[in-house]
């Protein structure tokens, strides 16, 4: 058995139900094509991880408006960044070279049974060091040492937003064999990505104030799962 540690949010049921149908083309090496049924999981998955990981914490920290605003400035371009980059590679894929990336869906893909917060949910993977690292800062803003820990916390968040980039979108590259055009649009969907991100973290979350840190916290602390196969 292994635990491995993740940022993760529940699925909705339309989300769960393309992830489940995937899953099943995959398993069972169904002859027919599996592209529109990435498709559509893409579809679903892009939109509901940026919402989880940028949009809600607007409504859970209670960000002022132009803190909201750059918020869903930057998911705007991610949603734009991320579907174009994948639409380039799942175009014209055959079911054998879909192969890594639906492996891929399955690792990501934590069961009710196997999550530890009870719930069908979809993770990145942040890895041992930066969950504990996460769950030690957001104990100590909550013991009020917020300033003695705001550098360490931004650098923490910083590498939050590193992780969900490789482990989702470099990895995900990788998985699949590309030219030289497409690899060069997935570099730079990647570097776009990266610096909206860690926008994000230097102009909104870095000096946000003790009850707003706090609150983020609270919303992290949910999505802060483990998962043991």
């Amino acid at each position: 058995m292994t635990t491995r540690y993740f940022l993760a949010f529940a699925v909705s049921p339309e989300l769960k139900s393309a992830a489940d149908n995937v899953l099943d083309h995959y398993e069972r090496k169904t002859p027919e094509s599996w592209s529109p049924h990435f498709d559509t999981l893409m579809e679903l998955f892009i939109p509901a991880f940026l919402k989880a990981l940028m949009l809600d914490t607007c409504d859970a920290v209670g960000l002022s408006p132009r803190a909201s605003k750059l918020i869903h400035s930057a998911s705007n371009t991610l949603s734009k960044t991320i579907t174009a980059m994948v639409g380039k590679l799942l175009k014209k894929r055959t079911n054998e070279e879909l192969e890594p990336l639906a492996q891929f869906v399955k690792d990501t893909y934590l069961t009710a049974e196997t999550c530890s917060n009870g719930k069908v949910s979809v993770g990145c993977e942040l890895g041992e060091k930066v969950y504990n690292d996460i769950t030690r800062l957001t104990g100590e803003v909550r013991d009020g040492r917020l300033d003695e820990v705001r550098d360490e916390l931004a650098v923490v968040m910083i590498q939050v937003v590193d992780a969900c980039i490789d482990n989702m979108m470099v990895e995900i590259i990788g998985l699949l064999k590309v030219n030289f055009v497409v690899k060069k649009i997935c570099d730079a969907a990647v570097v776009t990505s990266r610096a909206a991100g860690h926008m994000v973290v230097n102009k909104v979350f870095k000096d946000l104030d003790e009850p707003s840190m706090l609150r983020l916290g609270d919303f992290f602390d949910d999505m802060l799962v483990t998962d043991v196969r």
